[in-house]
């Protein structure tokens, strides 16, 4: 079953070259596709995680809430290189299997982990509720996506990346890959997600206390 994922936006970028373009901004090496990533500021900080798919019509999927601001910051950086970025029409859904709903005009499994199912680009259909299995597959895993990661605050590497195929060590420059790069081979890596079992639920943001009482943390999701 086929569920739509209204977290996640489709947008349709073109222009010039836009392969290299999106390459010299993305964490991940665009020469394979689809892939999953992030546009990092120049200080190396996460403005929005994202999939990309280069085949045919060149398509970002990012989370909605980040649409936006994702668009001004390529508007802002393609000063030379005049794009043309359109929000599709289409809506983003979700499978556990590969079986596309109908009319899908893109179709890829995760790139992260084959456990959290396949994304598809169809046209709209009547809204259904988002797959819980695979949200709850993927907080197992301990990956936050989306709006989970809080905007141009957190670093690729503290949201494990480089765990799940998100980052390339070896693409060359992109804009913020010094500081991905420095701290990754100085080992200087303080802080990541991790998954955690609680008795009850705990809202978005609660602290998390050691035995100690030392403040470890917080909640994401």
């Amino acid at each position: 079953m086929a569920f739509t994922d209204p977290t996640w936006c489709a947008l349709y970028i073109s222009g010039a070259d836009i392969s290299a373009f999106l390459n010299n901004l993305f964490s991940n090496d665009l020469k394979k596709t689809p892939c999953y990533g992030a546009f990092l500021n120049s200080k190396g900080r996460i403005i929005s995680d994202a999939f990309i798919a280069l085949a045919g019509k060149p398509t970002i999927i990012a989370p909605s809430q980040r649409v936006q601001q994702l668009t001004q910051h390529l508007t802002h950086q393609a000063l030379f290189t005049p794009i043309t970025i359109t929000k599709a029409p289409e809506c983003v859904f979700r499978t556990q299997d590969d079986t596309s709903p109908p009319g899908t005009t893109l179709s890829f499994a995760d790139p992260r982990t084959p456990i959290l199912g396949f994304w598809h680009i169809a046209p709209h259909q009547e809204p259904t509720e988002p797959c819980a299995i695979l949200t709850q597959k993927r907080l197992q895993l301990g990956i936050a996506e989306g709006e989970n990661i809080p905007e141009e605050k957190g670093f690729a590497l503290h949201y494990n990346f480089h765990n799940i195929n998100g980052i390339s060590f070896n693409k060359g420059c992109y804009l913020g890959q010094e500081l991905v790069t420095r701290t990754w081979h100085l080992g200087a890596l303080r802080k990541n997600v991790v998954p955690c079992t609680t008795n009850a639920p705990l809202p978005h943001g609660e602290k998390i206390f050691d035995k100690q009482k030392e403040h470890v943390g917080h909640i994401l999701q």
